[in-house]
């Protein structure tokens, strides 16, 4: 899992942003609960799922700026 492409995620839509944003906080949810409870995960998805997230979210604030 590589950075995701802002450019991708610029061509979404409104309701499309808020569902990625919506699987991204459950897939850092799902990280969390491995972690927690010992299982095997690849730590670096943590920071993968964050950026992603971040991503969108300045998407969302540029759209209301213009």
């Amino acid at each position: 899992m590589s950075f995701s492409n802002i450019n991708e995620l610029q061509k979404l839509t409104d309701e499309e942003l808020e569902q990625e944003i919506w699987k991204a906080k459950k897939n850092l949810f799902k990280l969390r609960f491995k972690k927690a409870t010992n299982q095997v995960f690849l730590s670096h998805f943590f920071k993968h799922t964050r950026h992603k997230i971040k991503q969108i979210f300045s998407i969302k604030q540029q759209r209301k700026i213009f």
